[in-house]
Order: structure tokens, then sequence, then C-alpha cells
């Protein structure tokens, strides 16, 4: 039977192996850990391939014959052009003054058929409506009484004049018939001329025939701009009714900043687009304008269409650029050139691959893209058209 101390110093050797055991299982635990830390840390050799071989692969295309065939890419070199910096401007297209026509009422009226609609084509003299008024008829029926009265009063100047001659009458009753014979004459000439203007014939008017209406005619030929009058409508002389214009002619009036009206000269070539389409319209400046206006610090310019008709209409809102001196520059068209942002790259044919480029772009022109600094190795080629397809190729690829 073991005492008790026996039985102490059992327990404590049994607590010291257990510790023991215990310490040795944590420092193997946290060996374990270390050597998988270890060997999970990627060779220097990894870190430095990986990014080589992803680089490679993220500027380079390849593509075949065929696909080259069906994109339409084409390949070539860059080329010498003369480009021009430009002046950027907006405006709009508009007739010339004497080409904006307004109809007005010559006298106080009822309006009569009105068939014309906004934009109808109309021509120099045809008629537009008709007025009708009382007051027609009694200007011509005033013209009557003194074309009557002044043949009146010639014979009574005659019969005055021969009678001062045999001293029957007076000089002085002689000189009252020819001044009242004068101011008739007058008012009947005044008459005849207003009758004249406002479309009346004097002459069918005198042989006893009246004219209920007058007819408003086209000054020009032209499309109407404006109606603003309807059947029946009572409108007062100097009322607008129509605007017709004379599109023969148009030009374009463009706001120039202060800062370039320096630069614009007489001459220049302007290029015009409409917001939303790729046409180029070609014009010239014909007028520059010396004036700044306060608010919009702006000039105007005035240019012509090159050419006999406009395709615009006038109104239209425009966006133009108005071309300075030139220079010979190094560029590829526009089609050539793939923007990123900010970034531009073009592709380069390598033996069997084409390469993603970066480079730097100056002046643009007529379709053309100026090149800065780049140096193309003689006896290679670069992509001149399709370059946004090979880079929705190397998109795909990655």
């Amino acid at each position: 039977m073991p005492t008790i101390r026996q039985y102490s110093s059992s327990i404590t050797s049994f607590s010291k192996i257990y510790i023991m055991i215990r310490m040795h299982k944590y420092v193997l635990f946290f060996s374990f850990i270390t050597l998988a830390a270890c060997t999970s840390e990627p060779s220097p050799g990894g870190e430095t391939e990986a990014p080589a071989q992803e680089e490679a692969t993220s500027t380079t295309v390849s593509i075949t014959g065929e696909q080259m065939r069906l994109a339409d890419i084409q390949l070539g070199r860059p080329v010498s052009r003369s480009i021009s910096d430009f002046v950027e401007c907006t405006g709009m297209v508009e007739v010339p003054p004497n080409n904006r026509h307004l109809v007005h009422a010559p006298v106080t009226g009822f309006v009569g058929k009105v068939p014309q609609l906004i934009g109808d084509y109309v021509r120099r003299g045809s008629r537009l409506t008709t007025l009708r008024h009382p007051e027609l008829i009694q200007k011509q029926r005033l013209l009557l009484e003194t074309a009557a009265q002044l043949d009146m009063l010639e014979n009574e100047v005659e019969r005055k004049r021969v009678l001062a001659a045999e001293d029957a009458a007076s000089q002085r009753a002689f000189e009252q018939a020819e001044a009242q014979f004068f101011t008739q004459k007058a008012t009947f000439d005044g008459l005849a001329v207003e009758l004249s203007m406002i479309g009346i014939d004097t002459s069918r008017v005198l042989a006893g025939n009246y004219q209920a209406t007058i007819g408003i005619y086209a000054p020009v030929s032209g499309y109407v701009e404006q109606v603003n009058v309807n059947p029946g409508k009572l409108i007062n002389g100097a009322d607008l009714l129509y605007e017709v214009l004379d599109v023969t002619h148009q030009h374009i009036e463009l706001k120039v900043y202060a800062q370039d009206l320096p630069k614009i000269k007489e001459e220049q070539r302007i290029s015009v687009n409409v917001a939303g389409s790729d046409q180029r319209i070609p014009a010239y400046v014909h007028r520059v304008g010396q004036s700044i206006h306060p608010a919009t610090k702006t000039a105007v310019v005035h240019g012509h269409f090159r050419g006999e008709e406009s395709p615009l209409k006038p109104g239209t809102y425009i966006q133009a650029r108005i071309f300075l001196d030139s220079t010979t520059v190094l560029s590829v068209p526009e089609e050539a050139v793939v923007r990123e942002g900010e970034d531009a790259f073009v592709f380069v044919q390598m033996d069997e691959s084409f390469k993603k480029q970066p480079v730097r772009t100056g002046r643009e022109n007529d379709g053309y893209v100026e090149l800065l600094d780049f140096n193309l190795p003689e006896g290679r080629q670069m992509v001149v058209k399709g370059a946004y397809y090979l880079n929705g190729s190397m998109g795909g690829d990655e």
C-alpha cells in the first residue's frame, strides 16, 4: 500500500509529463503554420514572369487574313499633308436682308381667301389674297369728281385768259382761276398715284369701271415664312400680312470670340456641319464684323457657301471651323487612331500580329489626324482603317 508521499510524487510526475506533451503539440502546430506561410509565398521568378506575359498579350492582337478582309482593315503608312489650325465657332444659316420680304396691307380692308400655308412656294406676282372695303370705292369716286372739276377749271382758265387779253377781265381773275386749276390738278394727280400704289387701275376708274377689291401679290419668288391673316379679318394699313423668303442666296452668320477675331481674314476656308451629321459643307469668309457684342464678347463673321445652292434651310443652327494658316505635317486617317479617354493609340503591324502603340496627336483636318513624334520603322506598316475593330478584338481576347 503506497504511502501518501508516494502518491503525491506520482501525481506530480504525471502532471509534468502532461504539460510537456501539451507544449510539444503547440510547438508542432506553430511550426506547421510557419512552414505553410513560407511555402505559400511566390518565388521571385514568378513575380516577374506573370506580368510580363500579361503585358505581352494585352498590347498585341492577331487576326487572320480572312478577318482582315471581312472587317475591311487596310494597311499603310503616315503621309505628309497640309493641315491648318482652325477656330471653332457656332452660328446660323440666314438670308440677306434684301431677300427677306415683308408684305404689308396698303389700306384698311377685309381679307379675302388665304390659300397659302407656311412653307408654300410662291412665284413673284402671284396673288396671295385680296382686300375689300368701302373706302376703296370712296377714293375712286373722289378721283372721278376731281377729274370732272379739273375739266371745268381748265375751261375757266382758258376763258379768263382770253378775257384778260382783251381787257374784258382783270389779270387777277385770270390768276385766281389758274391757281384753282393747279390745286385741283395736284389733288387729282395725288389720288391717281395713291390708287395706283394700292393696285387700282385709274384708267379703268376714269372710264367708269369701279374696282371693289384689290389684290395682295408676292413681291418675289420664294417660300412663305409667315401668314398673319385669315378670311374676313379686318386689317389696318401697314399691318404685316405675309413674309416671303427668297432663298436663291443664303449665307452663314458665325459668332467668333474677340480673342480669335484678329486671326480671321476674308477668303479663309470654312467647314460647316450640323449637329448630329457627318456632312461637311464648304464655305468661305466673306466679311468680318468689326464690333464686339458686350454681352457675348463675340463678333459676327459673314460667310458664303461655295456653290450655287445651300443644302441647309434658313434658321439652321450650325457648327463651323474657320481654317487659318496651314503647315505640312505627318498625318493618318481618323480611322487609324483609337481614342480611350485622353489617350490615343495606333496599331503597328509586326511579323504575325499587330501591336497597340500609344501616340500623341495634334491637329485634325478633313478626316486626318496629325501624329506628333511618331516614327514608323522603314518597311513596316500600320492600320490606317479598321483600328477600332482590332481594338475590339483585343478586348475579346483578354
